[in-house]
C-alpha cells in the first residue's frame, strides 16, 4: 500500500507532539510517501519508519537503534524530501523497547571530504563513512553545513 501524505499529516508526523508551529512552506517541501511493511518484520538500518497509531517518524541507525526525528527542521536538515516512510505496526511490540532522539540533528563538514551527522543522543558527531552510506540513508547533500570543528567524534554512521 502506498499513499501520498497530506500537508497536515506531514506537519503532524514531523512534529509528533513537539508543540511548535510548522510553516506551510516547510511542510510542503517534504513529499513523504508512506509504505506499509509486511506483518512480523522489523526495520533495517537506513529506513525512516512510523506506526499507523502515531505521527512520530524515526530513523534506524547503522547499529539498528531507533532515533526519533523531533521536528520538520531536523528532518529537512538531514534527509532528501522525497525519502519515504515505512509503517511498522509492530515497531515497539516486536522490534524496539525504546528510542533515542536526533535532537539538533544536522549534517556537517569541517575540512576535507569527511561528512558527519550530529547525534544529540550520544553527544557528538558520527562520521558518515562513505558516499554509499550517505545515499542509503537518503541524506541531503545540499544540507551539509561547514563547521569550524566536527568535535567530538563519538562514532561512525556506516553500512
Amino acid at each position: 500500500m502506498r499513499k501520498a501524505l497530506s500537508l497536515a499529516f506531514i506537519a503532524a508526523a514531523l512534529l509528533a507532539g513537539a508543540g511548535s508551529a510548522v510553516s506551510d512552506s516547510t511542510a510542503r517541501s517534504v513529499a513523504l510517501v508512506e509504505t506499509a511493511a509486511a506483518a512480523g518484520t522489523c526495520p533495517v538500518p537506513g529506513q525512516r519508519v512510523k506506526t499507523s497509531s502515531s505521527p512520530a517518524i524515526y530513523v534506524v541507525d547503522p547499529d539498528g537503534r531507533l532515533y526519533w526525528i523531533p521536528s520538520p527542521e531536523v528532518y529537512l536538515s538531514l534527509f532528501r524530501p522525497e525519502a519515504g516512510v515505512t509503517i511498522f505496526d509492530n515497531l515497539f511490540a516486536d522490534c524496539y523497547g525504546g528510542f533515542g532522539t536526533l535532537s539538533k540533528g544536522h549534517l556537517a563538514k569541517a575540512s576535507g571530504d569527511a561528512i558527519y551527522i550530529w547525534d544529540g543522543h550520544l553527544g557528538g558527531y558520527r562520521w558518515i563513512t562513505s558516499p554509499a552510506v550517505f545515499d542509503k540513508y537518503s541524506f541531503a547533500p545540499d544540507k551539509v553545513t561547514t563547521v569550524t570543528s566536527a568535535s567530538p567524534v563519538v562514532g561512525e554512521w556506516r553500512p
